[in-house]
């Protein structure tokens, strides 16, 4: 029996050492675009213009409408879906899945230089509509990538500042319709719309201060956390960024006909043994909109075997 052991010992030590990690890097960007156009320079958005250039691209949007015209509506969408394919393909990255439905879009690619392993797999993706809205507001997106199961949940919450509540129940309705399956990694993205319980000029007074956390005190989405009232066991980096929302478009100015506030998230969970790494959480300095988009970077270790 002694024997077995030390044998089964000596082939976990053999193991173990036969084992390299290889560092993946995961860029998630979110952002609300309101019918608007893409712009030019979406480098920034896409995670082109950091050091380390990310293995795993996830953006997701809302707000791909707000026209009453059929044309115009399509026109925005194909617009938002070529500008990021294109800036994507050719700056060495091709295409997991890209996916709109209603005024929500999931785009997914990886390097080109994994292309050739057999590592992904888009496993499914549903839209999700809450009180037989006919305009969905969640789209989730499942892939299979590095033998992880991965799961985006793409949402549009209801806008109304008072109503958290609705938020709280909808957040709920489509945690609970996506499907109980166990996943690696869910990264929760999109326009969650919990704001802050402050009046306008409070709010700002603590912004131009830089008192951030006194500020996030009354965050609806941090309030409803601690009380567990909603996304219980979800985390989400330290923002140390200021509110993205409402900003008087092409300036930094807040437009205070509306407090301060970050309603647009991006929360993550991982499930079982697997372990994400938080690496950067920060706001987006495009100034074309009223809001700006939000950006959080990931790593893990994949283990690979030495042939």
């Amino acid at each position: 029996m002694r024997i077995l052991h030390v044998v089964v010992a000596f082939a976990a030590i053999q193991t173990a050492l036969s084992t390299d990690f290889l560092p993946i890097y995961v860029h998630t960007a979110t952002w609300f675009v309101k019918g608007e156009l893409p712009p030019n320079d979406l480098e920034q958005f896409l995670g082109l213009d950091q050091q380390q250039k990310p293995d795993l691209i996830v953006v997701t949007l809302q707000g791909l409408n707000h026209s009453t015209s059929k044309t115009a509506f399509k026109s925005v969408q194909n617009q938002w879906s070529s500008a990021i394919g294109t800036k994507l393909l050719r700056s060495g990255f091709v295409q997991i899945t890209a996916v709109v439905s209603g005024t929500l879009g999931n785009f997914i690619y990886q390097i080109d230089k994994y292309k050739t392993f057999h590592i992904r797999d888009i496993l499914n993706s549903t839209a999700l509509s809450v009180d037989e809205n006919p305009v969905p507001s969640a789209l989730v997106t499942t892939i299979g990538w590095f033998g992880r199961r991965i799961t985006i949940v793409n949402t549009k919450f209801t806008g109304k500042e008072s109503e958290v509540e609705t938020r709280f129940w909808e957040f709920y309705y489509i945690d609970m319709s996506r499907g109980l399956y166990f996943n690696d990694h869910v990264f929760w993205m999109g326009r969650l719309n919990f704001r802050v319980d402050k009046k306008a000029a409070d709010a700002k007074k603590l912004i131009d201060a830089n008192k951030l956390d006194d500020l996030l005190a009354h965050d609806q989405l941090k309030k409803g956390q601690r009380s567990y009232d909603v996304f219980i066991d979800w985390k989400e980096q330290k923002i140390n960024f200021k509110p993205t929302y409402k900003f008087h478009q092409n300036s930094d100015e807040y437009n205070l006909d509306k407090t301060p506030s970050w309603p647009d998230r991006i929360l993550y969970k991982t499930e079982g043994n697997r372990t994400l790494d938080e690496l950067k959480y920060q706001s987006l300095n495009y100034k074309q909109f009223s809001q700006r988009p939000v950006m959080a970077q990931f790593s893990f270790n994949q283990p690979l075997k030495r042939k």
